[in-house]
Order: structure tokens, then sequence, then C-alpha cells
């Protein structure tokens, strides 16, 4: 490997782990405010919380695409 190979693979890293970061970031943060309950006075039940866990899981499944890609 030479050296521009493994800077732009070192810059590939740190890239996907930014973005790793921040997805974590807004999965936390969805998961906060779920739990806070809802901000709109609607009803908080089972539905809702079931919506908000499947957002999560949404994106924590495209965080995960995303890194799997680009370790290929």
């Amino acid at each position: 490997m030479t050296t521009d190979q493994a800077v732009a693979r070192q810059a590939a890293h740190e890239n996907l782990v930014h973005e790793l970061v921040g997805a974590l970031e807004s999965i936390y943060q969805y998961g906060a405010d779920t739990l806070s309950g809802r901000a709109d006075g609607g009803v908080d039940d089972r539905a809702w919380q079931r919506a908000a866990v499947l957002e999560m899981t949404k994106r924590a499944s495209a965080a995960l695409a995303r890194a799997k890609e680009q370790q290929s």
C-alpha cells in the first residue's frame, strides 16, 4: 500500500466514524425524545411508541448499511 492509498483509506475511515457518530446521536436523541413523551399533546400510546422504535431501528439499519458498504 502506498502512502497516498494509506492516507485515502484513513480519510475514508474517519469519514465513516463521523457518519456513524452522527447516526448514533440521532438515534439517541430520538429515543430520549420518545421517552419524554409526545410534544404534540397526542395520546402517548403503544402505537406511537412502536412507531418511534421502528424509526430508531430504521435509522440504525441505514447507518449499518452505509458502514458495511464502505468496508467492502
